[in-house]
């Protein structure tokens, strides 16, 4: 009886602290969801062309990715609530910079927007991977991405949703509403979160950590060498990352196409939503121990195949079938990219910061090529055809990964710790 107490007490301790992770990383990325609704829009609406449209959203990733080399430099491991609550707070610019860009009609607030848009998203991400890796248990890593994944994907699912509704009201009412949602994720981290211990000891860290990594040159070498061992890892997480690019960039546009005047127009994002929702769900009960590599790479091949099928529909509900059954694979994927992902950054504390950098890169570099490569085939080509270049493209990158399948990641830890103590 003793015994099982125990495990009760700690089954409940470790759901009460995801819970104080879950609920503020809920609420910005719900805020988050609408605002990758309404930001291509109201920038195609402004800006008059899908290819302007697509370098402006471009460009946040750009942002990103220039963060993403250098946040183990800033941040050292087991900093996720610093990058949780730093997140949120810029969060709250962004809505304000939408406003000025549609009210003055200038490129310049758009870019801004972006730059904010690149910053915070990367931070609520790093603070994602970094508590996986620092609070959870090995043996959880995939039922831990499968719930992150179904609470961003519900939150991604009901935003476009709300955003269509705070839209036909006025784009004042949705900067109201984003930010309330913006401070309502931050009054719940000033309450559970800032507590004198935790906060004191981590910016002892972050002081120690920022003073003993100030060789750049360093530290782009490590990326370097763990990157070259984990290249399919980030291939994989790059070509799902495009694929969510592609349907937040062309989504809402493709869905004005595809519903005409019967059916919503934020359909199409929904829909892509619901099905990363169930593949994540799906997933994350599903206990899979050995092969996550080779199961991931195959559901890239499945989902582009799935996809090329668009070339043979054209009816609206045959379409929405098709994103459907498409986006549960690439949930899939996602879920399990993630968890082996996690695995090895849980193998040693002094590389686990370079293993989140090294993958956010690879999605940082995918939203930096989407928007730009999806609104040049949009103009061109039209947005259905878009999608089915992406499947044609996850087709081959798949099965050139699955076909040299080797699920052994070696790291020379050793070697990257003299590189550190150098």
């Amino acid at each position: 009886m003793k015994t099982l107490r125990l495990i009760n007490s700690k089954t409940k301790s470790s759901y009460g602290k995801f819970s104080v992770f879950l609920i503020p990383f809920t609420f910005i990325v719900l805020a988050d969801a609408v605002n990758a609704y309404v930001f291509p829009i109201v920038a195609e609406f402004t800006l008059g062309s899908n290819t302007l449209m697509g370098f402006v959203l471009a460009s946040s990733s750009v942002f990103g990715f220039l963060i993403d080399m250098t946040f183990p430099k800033f941040f050292p491991n087991n900093s996720w609530k610093d990058m949780l609550m730093l997140g949120i707070v810029i969060s709250i610019l962004f809505p304000t910079f939408i406003l000025l860009g549609f009210h003055h009609q200038i490129l310049l607030f758009f870019f801004l927007a972006s730059l904010i848009w690149g910053i915070y998203y990367e931070l609520i991400s790093f603070s994602s991977q970094d508590y996986v890796v620092s609070e959870e248990a090995k043996s959880k890593y995939l039922r831990d991405w499968g719930i992150i994944g179904a609470f961003w994907h519900f939150t991604a699912l009901i935003g476009p949703i709300l955003a269509v509704y705070l839209l036909s009201n006025s784009l004042h009412q949705y900067a109201t509403v984003v930010i309330a949602i913006q401070l309502i994720a931050l009054v719940y981290c000033l309450f559970s979160l800032n507590e004198s211990k935790i906060v004191s000891d981590s910016k002892s860290k972050f002081r120690s950590h920022v003073k003993s990594s100030i060789n750049l040159v360093k530290e782009f070498t490590v990326l370097e060498i763990l990157g070259s061992r984990v290249f399919r890892l980030a291939l994989v997480g790059f070509m799902t990352s495009l694929g969510h690019s592609f349907f937040w960039t062309l989504g809402g546009l493709w869905g004005e196409e595809v519903g005409g005047t019967t059916n919503p127009h934020w359909l199409i994002i929904s829909i892509f939503s619901g099905g990363l929702l169930v593949g994540s769900i799906l997933f994350s009960q599903i206990k899979i121990k050995h092969h996550l590599m080779d199961y991931s790479e195959f559901g890239l091949v499945v989902t582009g195949f799935l996809l090329t099928l668009l070339y043979f529909f054209s009816h609206n509900w045959l379409v929405y079938l098709v994103v459907f059954i498409a986006t549960i694979f690439m949930g899939a994927v996602t879920t399990l990219n993630e968890a082996v992902f996690s695995s090895v950054a849980e193998r040693d504390s002094e590389i686990e910061m370079y293993m989140h950098s090294i993958l956010r890169m690879a999605i940082s570099a995918s939203y930096v090529m989407g928007p730009l490569i999806s609104g040049v085939l949009a103009d061109k080509y039209g947005y259905q055809n878009s999608f089915i270049v992406l499947g044609i493209l996850m087709i081959v990158i798949g099965s050139l990964l699955y076909l040299t399948a080797d699920d052994i990641i070696k790291l020379p830890i050793s070697r990257i710790k003299k590189i550190l103590a150098s």
